[in-house]
């Protein structure tokens, strides 16, 4: 609901956005904290350029549980991935140019969430923030990190420019509580408190305001709503998603955990891995969502900070029934197009002491060395030279990688201009 209205009061941003936009080859980074409406901010900006432009506009984003896997975010431009094949990075490039950029044709690229790329996908990220004839927007929150580095390297060479999103005015959440209450007003000291409490931001405001809703400590008396005093409000934001934890079912709380620790999770394994009405109602009450947009429908959380509440209140025995679970609901053969499944079947295993596929661990393998991820390659290649099942060429292989990988270059050395300079 929050992001009917995350653009109240930030009219002159929009303009800005619109106007940075307007010119072919621009890129424009949109930064602020979690649940400040940087999404919602993007999509708008999107939606004012189209009243204009015949322009096209494709989303990636990147997920807490595959922030591992190479070229994830970029997952659904890559065919080659679909084959589990990862390219190097200027094949990568080529791949996704042929994909967005083509002639006669206006497309923005909403880049969301890039704080949770892996090192693969944001290098290409800065690639294409660069290229000629695309438009693109970048949407992350101000962690450290490679993101983050790459983002202020962007903005100080001047390829692209920065809006940071602030918190709502008090008008500007007192507006969005009347949207939620459907009121035309809201008393004074109600939305001062729903203010105060959420910091002017736009995803908390809501969770807080629909909470009274739910809890019946609204009272509408002609064009006003205000709290009557029959419901607290939560005190912190650690609390008002406790809060809201607390009144889902046992099994509800299970399926949100199970689907928080691996998101994005294709249908057909949510289903195996989590009671079928649990997934219904959490989709119901807008805490997960099924998206369409890969080659299978995925559930995932609505929001990051719903997932890292779920994370958070999750005790050490309850994480790990959710990793033996997922564990058990994984198919005999993991589909090529989701290789973040093999990556994260092999850390479960390693991290509870069960025993590892050997053809998870080939394709975990074949993954860490794409992504130049030099522990987890190194501590893989020993796993598959000590196998019991692998064969003799494939320990062979394994050492000459392992080698190779302990005598190659740090490619985190080479941010956003590796691909470039290609």
């Amino acid at each position: 609901m929050h992001g009917e209205a995350a653009h109240l009061g930030r009219t002159t941003e929009l303009s800005f956005a619109v106007e940075t936009l307007l010119l072919a080859g621009s890129c424009l980074i949109v930064t602020g904290p979690a649940g400040i409406g940087k999404t919602h901010f993007a999509r708008q900006a999107a939606r004012v350029l189209r009243e204009d432009l015949p322009l096209e506009v494709v989303r990636i984003r990147g997920s807490w549980g595959a922030r591992s896997t190479p070229y994830n975010a970029f997952s659904g431009l890559i065919p080659a991935l679909l084959h589990d094949e990862f390219p190097t990075p200027l094949a990568a490039l080529e791949s996704v140019t042929d994909v967005l950029i083509r002639p006669g044709e206006d497309v923005l690229l909403i880049a969301d969430d890039a704080h949770e790329y892996d090192s693969a996908s944001l290098e290409l990220l800065g690639a294409l923030a660069v290229a000629p004839g695309l438009r693109v927007v970048i949407t992350a929150r101000n962690v450290p990190g490679d993101a983050l580095w790459l983002l202020e390297r962007l903005e100080r060479d001047g390829y692209a420019a920065h809006q940071h999103l602030k918190a709502l005015t008090l008008a500007d959440s007192s507006q969005l509580a009347c949207n939620i209450f459907q009121s035309e007003a809201v008393e004074g000291p109600t939305a001062l408190q729903l203010h105060n409490l959420s910091s002017g931001n736009p995803l908390l405001l809501s969770r807080y305001a629909a909470a009274l809703v739910r809890s019946g400590a609204i009272t509408i008396s002609g064009p006003l709503a205000y709290w009557n005093g029959t419901a607290p409000l939560a005190g912190t934001v650690a609390e008002l998603f406790t809060s809201e934890l607390h009144q889902l079912s046992e099994t509800e709380r299970s399926a949100l955990l199970a689907i928080a620790l691996a998101e994005p999770v294709s249908e057909s394994i949510s289903r195996r891995l989590c009671d079928a009405d649990a997934l219904d109602s959490l989709t119901r009450g807008c805490f997960i969502s099924l998206s369409h947009d890969r080659s299978e429908p995925q559930f995932s959380v609505v929001h990051p900070l719903i997932a890292e509440a779920a994370r958070d209140a999750a005790t050490p025995g309850e994480r790990m029934s959710a990793d033996l679970a997922f564990l058990d609901a994984l198919p005999a053969v993991i589909p090529e197009y989701s290789p973040e499944l093999a990556l994260r079947a092999v850390a479960i295993s390693i991290e509870l002491g069960q025993p590892i596929r050997l053809s998870m661990l080939r394709r975990a393998f074949t993954i860490a060395c794409a992504a130049a991820d030099r522990p987890l390659a190194v501590h893989l290649a020993d796993l598959l030279i000590e196998h019991s099942s692998s064969t003799l060429f494939e320990r062979l292989d394994a050492r000459a990688r392992r080698l190779r990988m302990m005598r190659s270059v740090d490619l985190k050395r080479y941010r956003a201009t590796s691909v470039q300079d290609e």
